[in-house]
């Protein structure tokens, strides 16, 4: 007859501690859009997935995520419209009923970019916080999310934070377009 090994009484079990979703050690890749409007950085252990107008980046664990989404606009935006432009994405994208919805900060930003901060129940996580930015640049409004559960946002805020603000808008246009017709110049053989 066997009998079951039983515990050591006098172990105390080893109790995991959570890290971030943004380890240090970890190394940090660039991502270029294949629109080539934007570039930003991610951790390179993350996934993600492109859409035309859209990149999600996404932890392994699912814990945490990383979104940028852009809109080509055919004028300058004032810090109102951008207002504006982020409670309507925000209403539309989040704030349900039934997601337990709670705004948490608002703010304008003195380099033009309106931000937002709000806690919700995400269906397959539980308590998730997001950190969401609203940013135009020439013709293209950018909007960039961080998400994580709760546990991870406390841990990993600054760090999602950070990577947030690696944007780095590329091909854009100017937002005041002109009644002046364009400049044409033919370029041909140099022989």
């Amino acid at each position: 007859d066997c009998e079951p090994i039983q515990p050591d009484p006098t172990i105390t079990p080893i109790e995991s501690v959570p890290t971030s979703v943004v380890p240090i050690q970890v190394a940090i890749q660039q991502y270029t859009h294949p629109s080539h409007r934007f570039q930003l950085d991610y951790p390179e252990h993350w996934q993600y997935f492109e859409q035309p107008n859209s990149v999600q980046l996404v932890e392994p664990d699912g814990q945490a995520g990383y979104t940028v989404i852009f809109n080509q606009v055919d004028r300058k935006y004032n810090a109102d419209e951008l207002n504006q432009y982020l409670t309507a994405f925000v209403s539309q994208n989040f704030a349900q009923k039934e997601t337990g919805f709670s705004a948490i900060t608002q703010e304008n930003r003195p380099d033009g970019t309106v931000s937002a901060q709000f806690s919700s129940i995400d269906a397959n996580l539980g308590p998730t916080v997001t950190q969401i930015q609203v940013k135009q640049q020439g013709s293209i409004l950018f909007v960039t999310l961080v998400s994580a559960t709760e546990e991870q946002w406390q841990l990993s805020a600054e760090s999602l934070q950070r990577l947030a603000n690696t944007l780095r808008p590329l091909d854009v246009m100017p937002a005041d377009p002109t009644d002046e017709p364009p400049e044409w110049v033919l370029i041909g053989p140099t022989r």
